[in-house]
């Protein structure tokens, strides 16, 4: 395959890659959470190129992505704590499971009676969906498994040779994936993936309680996923993973490995290149933003190990901690 297209987020560029689209093409799309690899949702032949492309297994569904609410009723049987949600978070970086209708292909949701939708915010994939006129399916845009790019060099370097483009949005505002609520049973209220709109912010909206899912899935699972990012592996540089409590790292230059702080914190090795910052001061949405790209450019040097200190387990430490907890597995 060619090396693939890059397109600037120029109208007349959109344009081409909208007709790319709806015509069964694959093509990497910026979205506020990451960037995705996105191709026509109705389309199985599209779709199997995202799971060449990506070397996905079909046991781990997609997330589908819409312009218009109406298109939600197209794709899934709603109901009303959907449209609070909806009016509520999107567009934006919640993704909603939900029966599925019919016309949604199969393999969007690995044979699961569920969909997955949501109505992204970036200007870019919103002017797509509306000249494509098709709803997308997008998953991270990297091979499987390893972590998600959040500009478009990521995608380009993981991808570039597989894939037919990529669209150059930006880097990415919030720099992980979509929160993924369950709301398949409107009495069992699930997040299946933590991300950037919490729990609490759901349960305050719903007036009801919102569980947090428990359970991950082993890499030789056969069994399909409710949701995508519950492989107990994943998000996961090549380099192996080692986290550490906050307040704990100690450096070393002597050591061949990379220590990541979640603040900047004065240190013996301030300026060294083994010792990196997701944070000026402990934002937890910089560090977010952040903590892809620092994954990706330690794993290009020879380090033996890199250590990364954990965030505080409350709101987006949360989401922080799940990344951080699944790129460290063994498993």
């Amino acid at each position: 395959m060619k090396p693939c297209r890059h397109f600037s987020s120029s109208p007349e560029d959109l344009s081409l890659v909208a007709s790319d689209l709806a015509s069964g093409a694959v093509v990497a799309l910026p979205t506020e959470t990451v960037y995705g690899l996105a191709a026509d949702a109705l389309n199985p032949a599209a779709l199997k190129k995202i799971f060449k492309a990506k070397q996905r297994p079909s046991t781990d569904p997609l997330i589908i992505h819409i312009a218009h609410l109406v298109q939600a009723d197209e794709l899934a049987y709603t109901n009303k704590d959907f449209y609070i949600l909806a009016q509520t978070f999107w567009p934006g970086p919640l993704s909603i499971i939900l029966p599925k209708k019919d016309i949604v292909p199969s393999l969007a949701t690995a044979d699961r009676p569920t969909v997955a939708l949501r109505m992204p915010k970036h200007p870019a994939f919103r002017t797509i969906l509306e000249k494509a006129k098709c709803p997308l399916a997008a998953p991270s845009a990297n091979p499987f498994g390893y972590i998600s790019p959040t500009t478009a060099a990521h995608v380009i370097d993981s991808l570039g040779n597989v894939i037919d483009g990529v669209v150059d949005g930006g880097p990415c505002d919030h720099g992980i994936e979509s929160t993924i609520v369950n709301l398949s049973n409107p009495k069992h209220i699930e997040i299946l993936r933590p991300g950037p709109i919490s729990a609490q912010a759901i349960e305050k909206v719903l007036n009801k309680a919102v569980l947090i899912h428990q359970k991950t899935y082993s890499l030789l699972s056969q069994e399909s996923l409710e949701a995508p990012g519950l492989l107990s592996k994943h998000y996961s540089p090549k380099t192996p993973v080692t986290l550490v409590k906050a307040g704990d790292l100690s450096p070393s230059i002597a050591e061949q490995a990379a220590y990541v702080y979640l603040a900047y914190t004065p240190t013996e090795n301030l300026n060294a290149p083994n010792v990196k910052y997701l944070s000026k001061n402990g934002s937890l949405e910089e560090a977010s933003r952040n903590l892809y790209k620092v994954l990706r450019e330690l794993d290009k040097e020879n380090f033996k190990k890199i250590f990364i200190e954990k965030a505080p387990n409350e709101g987006l430490g949360i989401a922080l901690n799940d990344r951080l907890n699944r790129a460290a597995s063994k498993k």
